[in-house]
């Protein structure tokens, strides 16, 4: 019951991470889209979404490299990740 209450708590925060990736993203804010990756890249492979763990660890993973050539192709992979996230769970809760 209380991993229920923490999940529907972090799924509610959905929309806030969505604001926060596109904002760094296009502000070019590297450094710290990569600590928000790392972030949901752990909070998110907690909850069971993995799609946007997978995409969170991409991002991260290349951005802590030295090769960026893939960052904007990571980045906007996260930002859609999150958007199928919240659509899922818009059309769940229709039913």
């Amino acid at each position: 019951m209380i991993f229920q209450q923490i999940n529907e708590n972090y799924r509610s925060k959905l929309p806030e991470y969505l604001a926060q990736v596109n904002k760094l993203y296009h502000a070019g804010e590297w450094e710290e889209l990569r600590a928000l990756a790392h972030n949901l890249k752990g909070s998110a492979g907690c909850f069971g979404f993995t799609n946007i763990h997978l995409a969170a660890a991409a991002l991260e993973d290349n951005l802590r490299g030295r090769d960026h050539n893939r960052r904007d192709y990571l980045a906007l992979s996260l930002i859609e990740a999150i958007k199928y996230t919240l659509q899922q769970e818009q059309s769940l809760t229709k039913k």
